[in-house]
């Protein structure tokens, strides 16, 4: 636990111990209820704003993470019948899923009907975490005779070989038809993309060019394409926001609510909206329809998430609170994970000089 604030405090009452983790949680829930009970609807707010939507959305969020694993847990059925205000309830008509997924990133698509929350950017203004777009953007692309130019990003976070053979194919079906999960192609450049702004130059004009990922440079041979610009930006600050909180995470999170209160068919329609969506509209033998169930259901929904998601900021939280983190890091090479060390963060030292019964969370 940390500490349980609800008021300002003065300097006599800075020395605080640790609240329970039960009541951190109560505290949360009742600032949810607050919220829910007092935002807008979507439809009712300025674009940017907190809505009911969001705090519901985050109220589920809290109840799965609180939840953890526990099958018998009472929060499964109130972050189910939360989640299902966005499917079959009073959120049905705010919220929907974009015919194509990489329109959600699209330029000049900001606010569409399937985002809860973004944040607000504004081409040209430096604001706080305003390069977020550019940390993702390939660092360099190719000229004509293949040499390497700079562009317009920074090439952080590259995706890795894992992430990208997690993405199903034809072969994981035993399917003859050779197919790919169309979101790998939206989700993640690879060798012959092409970034449509180009080389970063005197010029500010769009020009087309592949992008460049030798492994000196690009790490892992791939690169973040979601937030894919369009044309450049004026001054290294885009007016695409970033998409922080979003409809299909929702679904996700509601098929997983019905897999552990038992209502496996719930589970495997809300699983099997997003797999739809996905396809693209290609034939049913693309990402068919999962009608499984018991563990092999859950572990499924857990696999869409990954790819569905990706680099947007779910995964490692994701894996911290199912108790896979340790198992998953490892098998990726990441050994000096420890269990039930690094799933927390630490205290601020600052924070633990002022307390100092507070202490550190082990091994921090």
């Amino acid at each position: 636990g940390v500490p349980l604030l609800k008021n300002r405090l003065v300097p006599s009452q800075l020395e605080l111990g640790r609240a329970s983790k039960e009541d951190i949680f109560n505290l949360i829930k009742s600032d949810l209820d607050y919220a829910i009970e007092k935002l807008p609807l979507k439809n009712g707010a300025v674009a940017g704003r907190a809505t009911k939507g969001l705090a519901t959305y985050l109220m589920v969020q809290a109840l799965v993470f609180e939840a953890g694993t526990v099958l018998d847990h009472p929060n499964w059925q109130r972050a189910f019948d939360y989640a299902d205000k966005f499917i079959n309830g009073d959120y049905s008509s705010e919220y929907q899923l974009l015919e194509t997924y990489s329109d959600i990133w699209l330029q000049g698509n900001d606010f569409n009907d399937e985002i809860i929350f973004e944040w607000v950017y504004i081409e040209g203004m430096e604001q706080a975490n305003s390069w977020y777009i550019d940390a993702y953007l390939p660092l360099y692309v190719k000229s004509k005779d293949g040499k390497r130019l700079g562009s317009w990003g920074w090439g952080h976070n590259c995706p890795t070989q894992t992430l990208v053979d997690d993405f199903e194919t034809n072969e994981d079906w035993n399917d003859s038809e050779v197919w790919e999960d169309p979101r790998l192609q939206a989700s993640v450049w690879r060798e012959g993309d092409i970034l449509p702004i180009g080389e970063d130059d005197a010029e500010n004009i769009n020009d087309s060019l592949e992008i460049w990922l030798d492994k000196k440079d690009v790490p892992t041979g791939y690169a973040v394409k979601k937030y894919m610009l369009t044309r450049e930006p004026a001054g290294w600050y885009s007016d695409l926001n970033p998409k922080i909180y979003r409809f299909a995470d929702l679904v996700l999170l509601h098929a997983e609510a019905a897999w552990y209160i038992g209502n496996y068919q719930q589970a495997r329609n809300s699983l099997n909206m997003i797999r739809q969506r996905a396809r693209q509209g290609q034939p049913d033998n693309v990402l068919p329809n999962i009608t499984t169930d018991g563990q092999d259901l859950l572990e499924a929904i857990w696999h869409e998430r990954n790819v569905e998601l990706c680099f947007e900021h779910h995964r490692f939280y994701d894996l911290v609170r199912t108790g896979r983190a340790a198992e998953v890091l490892h098998s990726i090479g990441k050994s000096n994970f420890q269990k039930d060390i690094h799933e927390l963060l630490p205290i601020p030292q600052a924070e633990v000089d002022v307390s100092p019964q507070l202490g550190q969370d082990p091994d921090q």
